[in-house]
């Protein structure tokens, strides 16, 4: 009995770990201030464009149809992925925004390197996977 209540606590710890995923909204310029809730969620909607004392800033989306990129926006802005598409292509298509740009890969070297070039640019993934080089903006739990 005693085994079966172990095996059971560690299947239940793996899946509440698992099913909490956290993401985190980082960049590698130090001067980009920590963001509000509210303020990333505008920033990812394409009504905030620029930051004071930064300026113009950038957004790098993961490839389409990755996991983390339809996790990501069903836990901040509580849209599929469809609709983030459907969201911004109607904000291009009126001059009101542009998406932002997609990655081929969603592996962390190519969102770094995306920073790198990018010196104003944001990036957003699961924070078990952000570098500590990194600053965290914003951390996006599971259902926020």
């Amino acid at each position: 009995m005693k085994r079966i209540f172990i095996i059971l606590l560690c299947f239940t710890n793996f899946y509440l770990h698992s099913a909490n995923i956290k993401f985190g909204v980082f960049t590698l310029n130090k001067n980009i201030p920590f963001l509000s809730k509210n303020k990333v969620r505008l920033i990812y909607k394409g009504q905030i464009k620029t930051l004071p004392n930064i300026g113009v800033i950038k957004l790098v989306d993961l490839p389409s149809g990755s996991k983390d990129k339809k996790e990501f926006y069903e836990n901040l802005l509580k849209k599929t992925e469809i609709q983030v598409n459907r969201y911004w292509t109607q904000l291009a298509f009126s001059g009101k925004g542009f998406p932002p740009y997609s990655l081929n890969s969603n592996q962390m070297q190519s969102i770094i390197n995306w920073l790198k070039k990018n010196p104003n640019g944001i990036a957003y993934s699961r924070l078990d996977l952000i570098p500590k080089s990194a600053k965290i903006l914003y951390v996006v739990e599971d259902n926020s």
